[in-house]
């Protein structure tokens, strides 16, 4: 008797489910039922929009480093471009990505070589459905390594590190020796043995997946013994179309992409982005897909941040420098905000292929003219600090030699001080030729290689509505003609002060103001090698010093293990620096982003930077 009514019991789970589906409206069962109010939720839910500002401009360069290092730009790639063979850490360190990477086997081969086979995770896919495939990462050496792409503005990744790379860069050979397509998931690199040691030895590893079939939609993809290489018409002109080209080019325009958002508008004009979720992104490397369906980038410059900041304009300002600011965002109803050490700084660059500021002498005098403190009362006041040397507040290196006496050449503002060195630089005479007599105020001259008087009347050029370049040129006017110089100063549009930084325009000036952060690992050996190949986008001051390039290679030549070296060999390359100086660092500073109270879980200071952070933000429901 007990066992039949157990039965019975056993069996009315069963019924009740029959009944379900059943009486289920529209002969739906329960999970299904449930599914389609979910669905109906989720149309029913209004779009979310999250509207960020950057207050730096963006030129438009959405695609790799090759074309600058505009800090809003990087910003959007981050947004776009996923899957990195290679991530950063916090410490800066580097470690296989294990959101792309299934497993990597690195060996030697037989003749020294350290070859780094890649096998995918098979579930990785472009914004348009496209598998991601080994053949797209190979595409993405192969097209960054080519020639090409000096002649379309850029600069292709230096190719000595991998095998046969110089090669292959130099149109000796159309195949890549050291990288071979082995499966459709399956690809190797293999570095040269004489790259090594080199303290952030992933890097020469760190490849990002291009589509193929957007940038060369004609081209196959093909392995041989002599390496990788691209089958079809893969040429200049194919890629002066699919990069290039203003409206649909990839470099401004990518329309398929990787990375947890795609881009849907971008008007240089507006200076406006605009994004909506990828809908084919894996995930973060915690698993975590955006949740806010679009977002909007805009440009803003400091006035225009309170305003929009009080008529939600804009729900996330990124990267706020300016003190005045600051201090009234602080106060605002509804505003949180995040406070972060900037991996970055303030300079002067100089554009050193022109005479007048050639002379390290004059570059030294002008720094003791600039009056760093001022600077940075006026526009950072308590977030900011002055700083003397190549490095950022938020560096480790920096954390760490704050603790102790600076090592390097120091150039405390004083006028006495920048007399001599002109004098020496040959700027001891009047406009009639006669010695210069000090504190007459009038311009002083020197003489030529055709013995003409030319005048000390330095071209400075800084961004329109920028406040810290304001205080700096006021400054430095009077004190300049204190010592019987002059500035003419120009105000341009940040594109174009980059456009001329970068080499990409006429180079007219002695003189930028710019700010800028180290992204990624701090390897300064291009950005100071004197090699005329690297001048513009990797060496913008053109700066030619062979002690310089040396003290950033030794750096660099560090083991990668070995930390407590690579920081002696940063100190040793500070001090050769601030005796070449071929910038003058002014400040560096926190940053403050201020955001809506709604937008919850945005941790900018566990994140590489806000588009990486607003991943794992969510944007909740609000008046």
């Amino acid at each position: 008797m007990t066992k039949k009514i157990n039965k019975r019991w056993k069996l009315l789970p069963v019924l009740i489910l029959a009944l379900a589906i059943v009486w289920s409206p529209a002969g739906l069962s329960a999970q299904e039922q449930e599914q389609k109010e979910q669905d109906q939720e989720e149309e029913d839910r209004e779009e979310q929009l999250l509207r960020v500002g950057s207050l730096t401009t963006m030129t438009g360069s959405f695609f790799t480093n090759m074309w600058g290092m505009n800090t809003a730009d990087i910003d959007v790639r981050q947004l776009l471009h996923a899957y990195p063979l290679v991530n950063l850490l916090q410490d800066r360190t580097l470690v296989v990505n294990p959101v792309a990477v299934k497993e990597m086997r690195a060996y030697p081969d037989a003749e020294g070589n350290l070859v780094h086979e890649f096998t995918l995770h098979e579930d990785l896919y472009f914004s348009d459905g496209e598998p991601i495939l080994a053949r797209d990462y190979v595409f993405s050496v192969l097209l960054q390594y080519s020639p090409y792409i000096y002649e379309l503005g850029g600069v292709p990744i230096r190719a000595d590190s991998l095998h046969g790379g110089n090669a292959y860069q130099e149109e000796e050979t159309d195949k890549l020796l050291g990288v071979h397509l082995l499966d459709d998931y399956v690809f190797s690199l293999t570095v040269t043995g004489d790259s090594y040691p080199y303290y952030y030895d992933l890097a020469y590893v760190h490849f990002r997946p291009y589509p193929l079939h957007v940038l060369a939609p004609d081209c196959e993809v093909k392995d041989s013994p002599q390496g990788a290489y691209l089958d079809g018409s893969f040429d200049l002109e194919l890629l002066a179309e699919t990069i290039l080209d203003p409206e649909t080019g990839y470099l401004s325009h990518p329309s398929v992409t990787s990375g947890p958002y795609q881009l849907t508008d971008y008007d240089p004009d507006r200076q406006m982005a605009s994004f909506a979720i990828n809908p084919y992104y894996k995930g973060n490397v915690h698993g975590i897909k955006p949740s806010i369906d679009r977002l909007e980038l805009r440009a803003l410059n400091a006035v225009e941040i309170l305003p929009a900041l009080k008529d939600e304009q804009i729900d996330l300002v990124n990267k706020v420098s300016d003190r005045q600011v600051r201090d009234e965002a602080k106060k605002l109803p509804g505003i949180a905000h995040s406070v972060y050490d900037r991996e970055g700084l303030g300079f002067i660059a100089f554009l050193t292929e022109q005479e007048r500021v050639r002379d390290v002498r004059v570059r030294q005098a002008l720094a003791h003219l600039v009056d760093k403190e001022r600077l940075v009362e006026n526009f950072l006041g308590e977030y900011g600090k002055p700083v003397d040397a190549y490095y950022g507040l938020g560096q480790w290196m920096a954390k760490r030699s704050i603790l102790d006496e600076p090592v390097w050449t120091l150039y405390p503002y004083s006028v006495e001080m920048a007399v001599p060195l002109l004098r020496e630089a040959g700027y001891i005479y009047d406009g009639e030729g006669e010695d210069y007599i000090e504190g007459s105020g009038a311009l002083r001259y020197k003489k030529n290689k055709e013995d003409k008087l030319e005048p000390l009347i330095l071209r400075m050029a800084i961004t329109e509505k920028h406040l810290a370049a304001e205080v700096l040129v006021e400054q430095l006017e009077k004190d300049l003609a204190r010592v019987g110089g002059e500035l003419a100063v120009d105000r341009i549009s940040l594109p174009e002060l980059l456009g001329i930084y970068y080499a990409q325009l006429d180079r007219e000036y002695d003189m930028l103001f710019l700010a800028a952060n180290f992204y990624g690992q701090f390897d300064p050996y291009y950005t100071f090698h004197t090699a005329p190949e690297y001048r513009g986008v990797l060496n913008a001051t053109f700066i030619e010093d062979d002690d310089l390039m040396l003290a950033a290679k030794k750096m660099r030549e560090t083991p990668s293990a070995q930390k407590e070296l690579y920081y002696e060999n940063w100190l040793a390359f500070q001090k050769v620096f601030t005796r070449v100086l071929p910038m003058i660092p002014l400040y560096s500073n926190s940053y403050s982003d201020f955001y809506t109270t709604r937008l919850e879980g945005y941790d900018i200071l566990s994140h590489y930077s806000f588009a990486d952070a607003i991943i794992e933000a969510e944007l909740k429901e609000g008046p």
